[in-house]
């Protein structure tokens, strides 16, 4: 009963400080020739205007700092964008992005990606999270 107790105190804890359970985590593959790509959906779960997004140097991933270039979207499920384009080019932690048009609480979106012009080569395995 203690357990139970200290858990839920730490998860409203969490929740009462902004901390967020929400992370989607995203894994893909894309090719400059896809253009571009859906690689996620996910719902608006956090209040605000933000977005976030990571990305992880992992095994699966081989992302290059400063010579890999990727760009994402925050699209709505009709496809109106929710977000400006940016572009990154080194690894990012739950880096906030605004977005220009902020979805409701529990609206449907997508996640858009593709291999920006300005990056060197033409694939990218991506690995990270993103929390919208």
């Amino acid at each position: 009963m203690k357990k139970r107790i200290l858990a839920m105190t730490c998860l409203l804890t969490m929740l009462m400080c902004g901390s967020t359970c929400f992370a989607k985590g995203i894994a893909f593959k894309i090719t400059r020739s896809e253009g571009v790509k859906q690689v996620a959906t996910n719902t608006k779960d956090l209040s605000g205007s933000v977005w976030y997004i990571s990305n992880q140097n992992t095994t699966y991933s081989n992302f290059i700092q400063n010579k890999d270039v990727i760009g994402f979207r925050v699209k709505r499920e009709s496809g109106a964008s929710a977000s400006a384009y940016h572009t990154f080019s080194r690894f990012v932690n739950r880096y906030s992005l605004p977005y220009t048009n902020t979805p409701n609480q529990g609206e449907p979106l997508k996640l858009n990606a593709q291999i920006d012009s300005e990056g060197q080569y033409d694939e990218i395995k991506f690995e990270g999270e993103w929390i919208s």
